[in-house]
């Protein structure tokens, strides 16, 4: 069976997507190793007498905002890192489908808002409607304030948005008190913005498939 363009491309989407899927579920296995090998010292100490009673909870807490805040925020560039490549990857595929003389890449701004502008004028992908869709905006936002500000929020000139993200989204929150607070991530989120990325090209891969192909149901 030979595959057609589209389907290769969809099917390196698919794998791509999936292997970081997997890298996140190998990172958070790591994470509770390390954690469990370093409390274990810590009650070792607290035993002998050289860490004072109810250090562990301490470790647990500092743990959290501090190793594992950076294992997780490593995987959010490189979620956004893929997203980025596999858009441009949809859009090389629409700009030869259609023999457009510009390629995505060739506006202006950031890999992201070209890829929007290309979907959205060149390939007729109504990207806002399709779910989750803003999931991957405040998905470049938090990569943006950790990229770019370390995780600081007060100096992310996407503060507001970040602070409301952390009252509003289950696994992101804020350590410290402002203006020094620290976006703190969390599994859960880690967990449910892989899902919804994967589901959004999945999408918007239907949507250039059945503008390839109309007669064909890719439902």
């Amino acid at each position: 069976m030979v595959l057609s363009d589209f389907e290769k491309h969809r099917i390196d989407t698919e794998f791509a997507l999936s292997q970081v899927a997997q890298y996140y579920n190998a990172l958070e296995d790591q994470i509770h190793r390390l954690k469990d090998e370093k409390l274990e010292q810590v009650r070792k100490l607290v035993e002998e007498g050289r860490l004072p009673n109810g250090f562990e909870q301490s470790f647990i807490e500092g743990f959290e905002i501090t190793i594992a805040r950076n294992f997780r925020y490593s995987y959010i560039v490189l979620l956004c890192l893929v997203a980025e490549n596999r858009l441009e990857a949809i859009c090389d595929y629409v700009q030869k489908q259609k023999a457009l003389p510009l390629r995505a890449r060739d506006l202006a701004g950031d890999s992201f808002a070209k890829c929007t502008k290309y979907l959205k004028q060149m390939a007729q992908v109504p990207l806002t409607q399709i779910t989750y869709w803003a999931e991957a905006d405040d998905l470049l936002k938090i990569r943006n304030c950790i990229v770019h500000t370390e995780g600081r929020i007060q100096k992310s000139r996407d503060s507001g948005r970040l602070r409301d993200l952390c009252k509003q989204k289950k696994g992101i929150t804020r350590s410290g008190e402002e203006p020094n607070e620290v976006l703190v991530i969390g599994p859960q989120y880690c967990i449910a913005v892989t899902d919804h990325m994967i589901e959004t090209f999945s999408r918007i891969n239907i949507e250039i498939g059945y503008a390839d192909n109309p007669q064909k149901d890719l439902q």
